[in-house]
C-alpha cells in the first residue's frame, strides 16, 4: 500500500513536472495558478508523448513510461539548475489588515476546502462504476495497457465490441498513465485526475475573477463553482471518471485565458489558451467543435495590430498541428462508428424543426434545476439583466457568445440525431453544460464588475 502510495505521488509530481517544462514561459503567473496550470499541461502532454510514441511502434509499458518520467526528471533537474527563483515584491510588503475583510475570506476558505474535499473523498471512496467511466474511457485504458499499444485490435477491429472506438485518447491515457506508474490496474487510483482536473479548474477561475474584482470575489466565485451540485456527483461529476469534467477544465481554462486575452493583450493568454483549446478537442469528440466557436470568436473580438496577428498565427499553428495530429492517429484506425458530420445538412435540420420548441424547454428545465447547477444559471440572467449594456464590452460579448453559439450547436445535435431527442437531452445535456459552467460564472462578475467598485484585495 506504501509502495503504491509513493508511485501514485511519483506519477502527479512528474505530470506537474512535464507541465512546467511544457509551460516554461509562465513564469510571470501567480504559483498555484502556475500548479493548476501544470497539472492540466502536463497531463494532456503526457498523453500527446505516449500517443506519438505509440504510433512510432513503441511498446507502452511499464519500462517505456518509466524510462519517459526519467527523461522529464532528468530535463527538469537540468532547467531547475538554471533558473532563478525570486519573491514578488509584492508578497514583501506589508500589507493592512482589514479584519471584517479577513473573517469573509476565512470562512469562503474552509467552504472550499470542506467543498473540495468532500469531493476527493468521494472520488477516492469508489472504484470505476459508472457506464461511459468503464466501459468507454476506462475500457480503452485497459486495452492500451494490456495490449501496450493505441493500435490494438480493440481500436481497429471493427467486429470487436468496444463503443465509440473513434473517441479522443487523453483520458484513456492519461488513466493507462497511472496504471503503468503502478504497474497494475486500479480503477480507484485513476480517478484522482479527474478532482485533480476540476481543483485546478478551480483555482484558474479564482485567479481570473481575483484580478478582475479582488480576492473576495475571486473566493465567491471560486466557491460558487465548486459547490455545484453536478460536479460533486459520484456517477459524472468529478468524483466519477466520466470524461465531461476534463472537457470542462480544458475548455473552461481555454477560454478563460482567450477573455484574459482580450482584456490584457498578453502573448501567454493567448498560446496558453490555443494549447488548452487543442487538447480539448483531443479529450471529446464536441471539443472540436467547441474550440473552433472559440477561435471564431477570438479572431472576430482581437484588436488587430501586426504582433496580434502574429500571435495569432502562432496559436493557430499550434492548434492546428495537436489537432491535425490526432486526426492522423485517428485516421489510422479506419473506422467510424458516429458520423454526425454527414448529418448537417439542410433537409435534416429541416426535418427536425418541430423538435425545436420542446428541445428549448427541454435544455432550459435541465439548466435551471437549483438540484444540479445551484443557481448559476439564474444568476447570470439577473446579471445581464441588472447590466445589459455591458454585454457589448469585448470580453462580455465573447462569453455571451460563446455560451450562446454552443447552446445552439447542442440544440442543433437534438434536432438532428436519429435517437429519440428526449432521452438524449435527458440522459445527455447535464454533462454537456459542465464545459460552459466557468464561463456563465465570468459572466455573472464581468457583468457585475461594471455596476460595483473594485474589491481592495489583501493577501
Amino acid at each position: 500500500m506504501i509502495f503504491t502510495a509513493i508511485k501514485l505521488v511519483l506519477a502527479l509530481a512528474t505530470i506537474e513536472a512535464l507541465g512546467w517544462l511544457v509551460g516554461y514561459w509562465l513564469d510571470s503567473f501567480p504559483l498555484w495558478e502556475r500548479i493548476a496550470i501544470y497539472f492540466g499541461l502536463g497531463l494532456g502532454s503526457m498523453s500527446v508523448i505516449l500517443m506519438a510514441l505509440s504510433m512510432l511502434g513503441v511498446s507502452l509499458n511499464s519500462s517505456s513510461t518509466y524510462l519517459v518520467t526519467s527523461l522529464i526528471w532528468i530535463i527538469s533537474i537540468l532547467r531547475l539548475k538554471r533558473t532563478q527563483f525570486t519573491i514578488p515584491r509584492k508578497a514583501l510588503q506589508k500589507q493592512s489588515l482589514n479584519m471584517y475583510e479577513a473573517a469573509i475570506k476565512i470562512i469562503l476558505i474552509i467552504f472550499i476546502i470542506a467543498a473540495g474535499l468532500n469531493i476527493g473523498y468521494r472520488a477516492l471512496a469508489r472504484p470505476l462504476s459508472s457506464w461511459d467511466d468503464r466501459a468507454i474511457w476506462g475500457s480503452k485504458a485497459k486495452i492500451i495497457y494490456y495490449e501496450k499499444t493505441i493500435k490494438a485490435e480493440g481500436f481497429t477491429d471493427q467486429f470487436r465490441l468496444h463503443p465509440h472506438k473513434d473517441y479522443p485518447l487523453l483520458v484513456p491515457l492519461s488513466e493507462y498513465y497511472i496504471f503503468s506508474m503502478l504497474k497494475h490496474v486500479n480503477d480507484r487510483l485513476i480517478k484522482v485526475i479527474f478532482p485533480g482536473l476540476f481543483f485546478s479548474l478551480v483555482i484558474i477561475v479564482y485567479f481570473h475573477i481575483k484580478n478582475l474584482l479582488g480576492t473576495v470575489a475571486g473566493l465567491a466565485a471560486a466557491l460558487i463553482l465548486i459547490s455545484i451540485p453536478i460536479f460533486g456527483s459520484i456517477d459524472i461529476g468529478a468524483a466519477s471518471g466520466y470524461a465531461d469534467v476534463p472537457l470542462a477544465f480544458y475548455y473552461g481554462a481555454g477560454s478563460i485565458y482567450i477573455v484574459a486575452w482580450l482584456r490584457r493583450n498578453k502573448s501567454e493568454y493567448l498560446y496558453l489558451s490555443f494549447i488548452f483549446l487543442a487538447m480539448a478537442a483531443l479529450t471529446k469528440n464536441e471539443g472540436l467543435p467547441m474550440a473552433l466557436i472559440a477561435i471564431g470568436l477570438t479572431l472576430l473580438l482581437t484588436r488587430y495590430t501586426l504582433e496580434n496577428l502574429l500571435i495569432l498565427l502562432r496559436g493557430l499553428v499550434i492548434i492546428m498541428a495537436v489537432v491535425g495530429f490526432w486526426f492522423g492517429v485517428k485516421k489510422s484506425y479506419q473506422v467510424s462508428w458516429e458520423n454526425y458530420g454527414s448529418r448537417f445538412h439542410l433537409a435534416n435540420i429541416l426535418a427536425g424543426r418541430d423538435r425545436l420548441k420542446e428541445t428549448i424547454i427541454l435544455m432550459k428545465d435541465e439548466s435551471l434545476n437549483p438540484l444540479h447547477w445551484g443557481r448559476i444559471y439564474t444568476l447570470a440572467l439577473i446579471s445581464i439583466i441588472l447590466a445589459p449594456l455591458s454585454l457589448f464590452k469585448r470580453e462580455n460579448l465573447f462569453i455571451f457568445l460563446n455560451i450562446i453559439f454552443i447552446l445552439s450547436l447542442y440544440a442543433l445535435i437534438y434536432l438532428i440525431t436519429p435517437w429519440s431527442y428526449k432521452f438524449l437531452i435527458s440522459v445527455s445535456f447535464l454533462r454537456l453544460l459542465m464545459p460552459l459552467a466557468p464561463m456563465f460564472i465570468l459572466l455573472i462578475f464581468y457583468q457585475l464588475s461594471s455596476i460595483l467598485p473594485k474589491a481592495k484585495s489583501v493577501i
